[in-house]
């Protein structure tokens, strides 16, 4: 059954693609014209698909060497007072834990922070015990 279309060798058991072409042809019957026009198309596509290509595997790239050299996309416990503030310092974001054992909303959020660590590389997550600073003496004053 052909369709309602303005080329009568358009069936609605054509590619599309093979109808838009016969269609802008102007109602050309010419095979060659035909299969240029697929071609170009075609390479239209391959140049898109390798630009696309190569974007992910420069992003992929990127996520590795961040998780790599930051230490980004873990959750690491830190154990003194300077560690914390040189990771905060040199990164642009930082998220730190200060944990206390004993509270049960630090072991909830400390549950959240190790699933959200992976899933932001852009960002470093760092847990220290305020247990062990409190007897330390150092304080965080």
């Amino acid at each position: 059954m052909s369709t309602s279309t303005s080329s009568p060798t358009t069936t609605k058991h054509l590619d599309a693609t093979v109808s838009k072409v016969l269609d802008l042809a102007h109602h050309s019957d010419d095979e060659d014209e035909l299969l240029a026009s697929l071609e170009a198309e075609d390479s239209a596509l391959d140049a898109f698909r390798e630009r696309r290509l190569q974007q992910l595997h420069e992003e992929f790239a990127r996520a590795q060497a961040q998780r790599a050299n930051l230490g980004s996309g873990t959750y690491e416990d830190v154990q003194d007072e300077k560690a914390v503030m040189d990771i905060t310092t040199s990164n642009k974001n930082a998220v730190v834990h200060f944990y206390h054992g004993d509270f049960r909303r630090c072991k909830i959020l400390d549950s959240h922070l190790a699933l959200l660590a992976p899933k932001h590389l852009e960002a470093r997550f760092v847990r220290i015990e305020v247990e062990k600073e409190e007897d330390s003496g150092d304080g965080w004053d």
